[in-house]
């Protein structure tokens, strides 16, 4: 029996018609031919793979019965991704380099890149008077005859296509629905949870007043969020209205509400407290304090008032002229010293 991948070449030497179709003629009743053949020109068959890599093997030798029982594999989907391509470059590796560069791996990229289609081996199939043929998804277009047999294989390809297409929509609109759901969900509870704390740090912050977030539509996915804050004595429509100090302390207010809800082991503050007066500055240190049994802050500042409230400072000194020199000092223990 007539190896496949010749008689590839043999397809591949002359680019007659007829020529073509004999050689087919030949070899149909070969079973691997005729086999490999539906394989690669069937439409309905597909291996989900996009690259397959040729071989240079020259010794090696894979079955029919082997290939075929491995790449069913790839046809019911079972071996997907990496794993289809590891199954791939092992079959490759078992095969020689003839049989897979002109058969397996042609078979496998769907194209015998011989000048063969459906139409070609059906009709010499029909002149044989062989029950044999190959799907053509044209034929559905090919004949006006509503009961044409081709052009009914035509439809019933269409309509397969057509029920897979169906089915995956489906999967993915349920998939995205609840995926909806799961988001709306978590964000609701986000949402109601930082509320919840900026309601109860921007009081601390201004020492009284009110601020609170709200959505501006009923839809939480595409809704955008608003951010009402009122400190004592305003009664400003925005915060616009607000100076810069008291824009700061609001921000403050919401970095802080959103922190606790996942907070890190610490925290770096970098000269937040620059538009604060020495008022809220106390009133920011004092949140500060409250939170660092928590979590550890670290802040860049000039302030006095947060260097005083500090129980470790790091700084750069210049002692002698362009000669910097960095100074850390421990504020509970130099205490202790001026002390006793």
């Amino acid at each position: 029996m007539t190896d496949p991948s010749k008689i590839i070449i043999e397809l591949e030497s002359n680019n007659s018609r007829l020529f073509k179709e004999s050689v087919i003629e030949k070899n149909l009743h070969n079973e691997e031919f005729q086999e490999g053949l539906s394989m690669c020109l069937d439409p309905l068959i597909t291996f989900g793979v996009k690259q397959v890599p040729e071989s240079k093997e020259k010794t090696n030798h894979l079955s029919w019965k082997e290939f075929k029982e491995k790449i069913n594999l790839l046809v019911d989907r079972e071996k997907t991704g990496h794993a289809a391509r590891d199954l791939i470059i092992e079959l490759m590796k078992r095969s020689s380099g003839d049989q897979w560069n002109n058969w397996y791996r042609r078979i496998l990229i769907k194209d015998l890149r011989c000048g063969v289609s459906q139409k070609t081996v059906n009709n010499v199939a029909k002149r044989m008077n062989l029950d044999f043929s190959i799907p053509v998804f044209s034929c559905m277009l090919a004949h006006d005859g509503a009961k044409h047999p081709k052009k009914i294989i035509g439809e019933c390809l269409v309509e397969y296509k057509y029920d897979e297409l169906i089915d995956a929509l489906e999967k993915l609109s349920a998939a995205i629905k609840k995926i909806d759901e799961e988001t709306k969900t978590r964000f609701k509870n986000s949402f109601d949870a930082v509320n919840a704390r900026i309601k109860e740090v921007f009081p601390k912050l201004f020492g009284g007043g009110f601020a609170e977030l709200s959505l501006t539509e009923n839809d939480t996915l595409n809704a955008g969020v608003v951010l009402m804050a009122r400190p004592p004595g305003k009664k400003n429509t925005s915060i616009s209205q607000l100076s810069g100090g008291e824009k700061a302390l609001t921000a403050l207010a919401l970095v802080f509400s959103i922190f606790e809800l996942n907070p890190a082991p610490f925290c770096m503050l970098d000269e937040v407290d620059a538009p604060l007066d020495d008022e809220n500055t106390v009133r920011f240190i004092n949140l500060v304090s409250e939170m660092s049994s928590k979590v550890q802050f670290i802040f860049v500042t000039h302030n006095k008032i947060s260097m005083e409230k500090s129980t470790h400072l790091l700084g750069v000194t210049m002692r002698d002229l362009g000669v910097s020199k960095v100074v850390s000092v421990d504020v509970e223990q130099a205490m202790e010293l001026t002390q006793s």
